[in-house]
Parts: structure tokens; sequence; C-alpha cells
């Protein structure tokens, strides 16, 4: 950061900084700093988490409210930065999550939310069960990650039973050889078996794809493309981004340290606040920017869209709908001036039928 930041920042906090930023606006911290990091005045915890008061917010334009179950992620894939900035792992009390739920509902009457866990993997038999057995009417969406549990159909029609609407996966590539790169610790079949079974139960599935990963050769991101026109039916959205590469703060900064190399020339970064890097490494940024254009045009051509207007919703939900049998409410449907929908209690979900002619291991 220059100087001229000085300009644009009074103070930044760095680390989970809501008691922090509390602590400042109290007035218990020096004046004179200008970075504060949340580490030197409190361990980052699970515990003891506020609900949050939205009573000076207006509400009417959105869906969701926030819940949370964890903090940090138990995995360690290369780009990510989740545990260094959090910390270790930490699950919360299942029941202080429904209490959460179970207040924000009470008071602002909604019953769809967005978990802020990083990945939801380890909270959701938990979780769904809860709301589930205590016939709640809550649904959530999440962050989650391919394992052997989401290709098991039983489990993911459990979790749609117990409110699992939306699961957005970091399923980042579809070539073995760029996922061992990444440090994923998991296989394609893998990824196939979870989109399969968590579309079958109709839980949305959002997946997440990372393109230009340094060492993803033509054929690596062609794996990608063909994993994604096979599966296609089972794929609510599809988005992808470029793999970036921070200064710092990534679980393989240093190992790609020797490599890196600033984006902007000497006179551009001038006029910069933050440097900006990248990796001399194949791909190189052209490329993998390149690819990217590549993945939204085959997902336009197959018709898996990336919905972000009202609009865009709307039509993917209906896709969603045609597509599954057990799928779960539109968006639309969670309207609050018409009570709850509790269809996911009320309806007998069924061992939905295949619409895949190549089953194999599939058929129940």
């Amino acid at each position: 950061m220059i100087d001229v930041s000085n300009s644009y920042l009074d103070h930044v906090f760095i680390g989970r900084s809501e008691k922090l930023l509390q602590k400042y606006l109290d007035g218990e911290l020096d004046e004179k700093n200008k970075v504060f990091f949340t580490r030197d005045y409190f361990e980052t915890s699970i515990d003891n988490l506020t609900i949050p008061d939205y009573s000076d917010f207006s509400l009417i334009n959105y869906a969701y409210l926030n819940a949370t179950a964890s903090i940090s992620c138990k995995y360690q894939c290369k780009f990510c930065n989740e545990q260094q900035y959090y910390g270790k792992f930490q699950p919360r009390d299942v029941r202080e999550t429904i209490n959460e739920m179970k207040c924000l509902s009470e008071k602002y009457h909604r019953q769809l939310f967005f978990m802020t866990d990083a990945c939801g993997n380890a909270v959701v038999d938990e979780l769904t069960t809860e709301i589930n057995k205590n016939n709640l009417p809550f649904y959530f969406d999440t962050y989650f990650r391919v394992d052997k549990e989401s290709g098991d159909y039983k489990r993911t029609l459990n979790w749609r039973r117990g409110g699992l609407y939306r699961v957005r996966l970091g399923i980042e590539s579809g070539s073995q050889s760029v996922l061992n790169k990444m440090r994923k610790a998991l296989s394609v079949d893998m990824i196939k078996n979870a989109l399969h079974n968590l579309a079958k139960a109709g839980i949305k599935t959002t997946t997440y794809w990372v393109v230009g990963f340094p060492g993803e050769t033509e054929n690596d991101f062609q794996s990608t493309l063909d994993l994604i026109t096979e599966y296609q039916e089972y794929i609510y959205e599809a988005e992808c981004n470029p793999f970036t590469y921070h200064h710092s703060g990534q679980n393989n900064s240093d190992s790609w340290a020797k490599y890196r190399m600033p984006i902007f020339d000497k006179n551009d970064r001038k006029m910069l606040i933050f440097d900006t890097w990248t990796l001399n490494l194949y791909p190189l940024r052209e490329e993998a920017h390149y690819r990217m254009f590549r993945f939204v045009e085959h997902c336009k051509k197959l018709g898996i869209p990336n919905p972000y207007s009202g609009y865009d919703v709307f039509s993917a939900d209906n896709r969603w709908k045609r597509l599954c049998e057990n799928s779960v409410p539109n968006s639309t449907e969670f309207n609050q001036d018409k009570g709850f929908v509790i269809e996911n209690h009320e309806s007998n979900l069924i061992l939905a039928k295949n619409k895949r002619s190549d089953e194999m291991e599939f058929s129940f």
C-alpha cells in the first residue's frame, strides 16, 4: 500500500473483526494506529456470537437472512485463504444455530437462510436433522465441498427434507490432474456422484470453477468443459473465475513467491492504492481470461445459467423445476406475506426417476 492510501482509508481491520470494530467504536483503540489485527486482541472463536440486529435495515428486497454454524474450514486447498484468515475450524453447537434461526425468523418473518460458513459439510447432518425432527420451516443455502456423503442419494434426500435448499460447490476443475495440483482431495467420479445425487434430491447445485490454475493445460480445460456438458442436467448454475494469485494469505502463497510478478508496470502502479500480482507460470493471465470467455460461451450454449438479476433467477428456477422432480421451491415462493413454505415436511419426497440412461451404480 502506498502513501496515497492515507487520503482514502482511515483504518484497516484484519481478521474476523466484529468485536474489534466495536472496541474501536467504543474508543478503546489507539487512533494513531492505521492497521489493527484481530489476533492482537481476540482469539477467533465461534463461542458467544451475537444474533444480528437488522431493525435499522430495509429487508423488503431480500429473501435471505444470515445464520452461522461454523467458522473457518477443515481443508487447505492451495488457492484458498480461509484458514489463514480465520484459523482452526470450529463448529458451533447446533442448538445455538437453531436458536439464532428461530429468533431471526420470528422477528423478521423469514425462513430462508444463507449460511456464513466457509464449508457446510461438517454441520449439514446435525443441522438438517434438527430442522426435520422439530418440523421447523427453515431452508438454508450453504457453501459446500464434494465428498462421499454428497454422492449418497439417501443422505442427500434426508438433507433435502431437513431444509438444505442450495449448495455452492467448489468443484474447480473437471481434470483429475488439476484437482490434484490444487490439493482438493477429491476425484472426478466423486464430483459426478455428488452432482447427480444432490440434483436428484432437488437441491440446487451452484457450481464454482477456477480457470487457469498454474499447470492447467488445454486438455485439462477441455476436461472441465466436457464434464459440464455431460452433467448439464444436474447443474443449477455455473460460475467461473480466473485463478488469482495473492502476495500473501493463500495456503500456497509462499511456494509460488519465486514466480510472482506485478501485473502493472512501474508508472501505472503509481496510480494504485494496492499492488496486484500474477504468476509467471503457464497458463499466463491472458490465456486464463480467454479460457474464462470460452467457459461462459460454452455454458450459454448448453443453457446453464449464471443468474444475477431477478428475471435470471426466476428463469433458472423454472429450468430447475423442469429438470428435477424433487426440486426445491422457486425463490419467488418464499413470500413472507403468504405464510411459510413447508413442503419438505408436508409432502413425501420421492425416490426420483433417473433421467439419464447410463445409471450404473446410481439406480435405486
